[in-house]
């Protein structure tokens, strides 16, 4: 009888095994069309030419003007939409053939809480497999954008959205009260720790924009979503609103070096957070750690430290400044004005700096609190995945 109980049992593990669905997920994502995947830009519309709009390194108005040109009435129309996702609206999880005969085959705007897990109120989480690991939620946000990118005849990206306004709304994720109550905490450092964890769960699981924190100021009492606004002070809202932004990173890369140290007691003091970068790297492992740190600003020293950094900073939309010590060494030649991040002398920083109010600098410096990250190291033993698409 024990045998017959283990056997069926055995049995019917395999049998539920067996009608679970399962997908690999590969250690480094591929694109099927790879032939659309060129040195330096994408072939969106597949025509074989580098079209103005393909061009990263053309200004952003004319790489605007020329994709608005070549959009018919309904691709333009199709970016003004919002497409709610698994089990809200749409039904596939991943893209089937069938979509090339939906509204969505030119392109959307934007898809919302895709996979997330809700179904309807009132509906237990969806159990699809996409839902959790944040790995298999991530490769399939890029399974739906690689459709867009390569199947549409524009080849224009959508926008994975999410609400966040009381973290991110997914299933796994981490819940926190209403806007209204955590404004009712008037604590700067506590919205700033929600901005940090909603901000990293969102990208961990694939979204790119999220809908937080909402800085409207509540007036009437009989507004029905009045629960997601911190307040009815202007004050407030806005204090609390600046705190849900991230510490800024600012990247060093150079010898050891006076200028290294200011720079490092620069950022802490200013809130930032300094990520170093060794003098040893590749552009390309460069691209990796300002890319993967959204950094904005770069110090670098002279001559090929500063000729690498400069030479992908129009891969690199969140770097606003590369600042140069030791110029003499060699200060990059750039277009100051093609959009992309601009390059200043040690000593012409030290000017635009002289202009910050010292009432500035001190409401800064108070603001740092413990438990506020202080660096991000990357090490020689740091797993590169994010590839500079100009060295693929």
């Amino acid at each position: 009888m024990k045998k017959l109980l283990i056997t069926s049992l055995f049995l019917g593990s395999c049998v539920l095994l067996l009608a679970q669905k399962t997908t690999k997920i590969p250690n480094v994502y591929k694109p099927v069309r790879s032939e659309m995947y060129k040195k330096g830009w994408i072939d969106f519309n597949k025509n074989g030419a580098k079209d103005t709009y393909e061009d990263p390194t053309a200004p952003i108005d004319a790489r605007i003007e020329d994709l608005l040109s070549q959009m018919t009435l309904e691709e333009k129309t199709c970016q003004m939409v919002t497409l709610y996702g698994y089990k809200r609206v749409l039904k596939d999880d991943l893209p089937t053939s069938e979509w090339k005969n939906q509204l969505w085959k030119d392109g959307i705007g934007a898809i919302d809480e895709h996979l997330n897990g809700f179904q309807q109120w009132g509906l237990p989480p969806s159990d699809n497999e996409y839902v959790w690991p944040a790995s298999k939620h991530a490769w399939a946000l890029n399974e739906v954008q690689r459709f867009f990118i390569e199947e549409t005849r524009l080849g224009i990206p959508t926008d994975f959205t999410n609400e966040g306004i009381r973290g991110v709304e997914s299933y796994k994720a981490t819940n926190f009260p209403t806007q209204l109550g955590l404004g009712h905490t008037w604590n700067r450092q506590l919205i700033h720790q929600v901005g940090l964890i909603t901000g990293r769960e969102a990208r961990m699981l694939g979204y790119t924009n999220v809908y937080a924190p909402i800085l409207d100021v509540g007036r009437d009492q009989r507004w029905g979503r009045y629960e997601e606004v911190y307040g009815e002070s202007p004050y407030l809202v806005a204090e609390l609103g600046i705190e849900m932004g991230p510490q800024a990173v600012v990247s060093i890369i150079g010898f050891n070096s006076c200028e290294y140290f200011f720079s490092l007691q620069g950022s802490w003091l200013a809130g930032c957070v300094p990520a170093g970068i060794y003098t040893t790297n590749s552009a390309q492992a460069c691209y990796y750690v300002l890319h993967h740190s959204e950094a904005t600003i770069c110090v670098c020293e002279g001559g090929k430290s500063a000729t690498k950094i400069a030479s992908i900073r129009d891969q690199l939309p969140n770097l606003k400044a590369i600042i140069v010590y030791w110029p003499e060494q060699g200060l990059p030649t750039v277009n100051q004005d093609d959009g992309f991040a601009k390059v200043y002398s040690w000593d012409d920083w030290m000017k635009l700096g002289a202009s910050v109010p010292t009432e500035e600098i001190v409401r800064r410096t108070n603001a740092i609190k413990p438990g506020n990250c202080a660096t991000l190291i990357y090490t020689s033993g740091t797993t590169v995945r994010v590839h500079c698409p100009r060295y693929d």
